[in-house]
């Protein structure tokens, strides 16, 4: 289930812009309760709703938003057939300002997988290269008085592939299976 999902320099998108799933704080219970999920609050940060709407002018962007969403897939799912010297499709900055036109183009997305688990992926992207990613768990809720992530793995160019140790020794077979890309290894030089 799709908690959050933010895009900075992508399209016509220039600044970071949110589209999040997470009710309203002063509709929590009592508009639409048929529209919240039944999650505990603090493992999920609030209540969820489960549909949404993207409503707005023309040409403000709301296409966009659909478009580097499946950009996102596109990148996570395709990854293999990326090659060293091409460049990266999800890349398309927003061409209307001198420096934007070159900055890197960044994706994150908050999210509950099938495991029930709340995650959190970032990939920040150049033309030919990838120049972070990181994927983070948020721990089941506990007694604490916060809930803070913690990286699964994380990787900047040029640099090695940094793995949470605990996380590696409890579930390695699943991260193997789920999180290992060892194909955007190549890219990150």
């Amino acid at each position: 289930m799709l908690l959050e999902f933010a895009i900075t320099n992508f399209r016509s998108v220039k600044n970071r812009q949110v589209m999040s799933f997470r009710a309203s704080s002063n509709s929590q219970k009592k508009d639409h309760p048929e529209n919240l999920t039944n999650f505990p609050q603090k493992q999920y940060d609030g209540n969820v709703i489960k549909t949404g709407i993207v409503y707005g002018a023309n040409a403000a962007g709301k296409s966009n938003f659909l478009i580097a969403f499946q950009a996102l897939q596109d990148l996570v799912v395709n990854s293999d057939q990326l090659k060293l010297d091409k460049p990266i499709p999800a890349y398309d900055p927003f061409l209307l300002d001198n420096t934007s036109r070159h900055l890197p183009t960044i994706f994150e997305i908050e999210f509950v997988a099938k495991d029930k688990k709340r995650y959190f992926y970032e990939i920040s992207i150049e033309k030919l290269r990838i120049l972070k990613e990181v994927l983070s768990i948020y721990p089941d809720s506990d007694e604490r008085k916060t809930v803070r992530k913690a990286a699964l793995f994380s990787r900047k160019a040029g640099e090695s592939i940094i793995f949470e140790k605990s996380i590696i020794k409890s579930k390695k077979s699943q991260l193997s299976c789920c999180f290992h890309r060892p194909d955007l290894i190549r890219y990150l030089h």
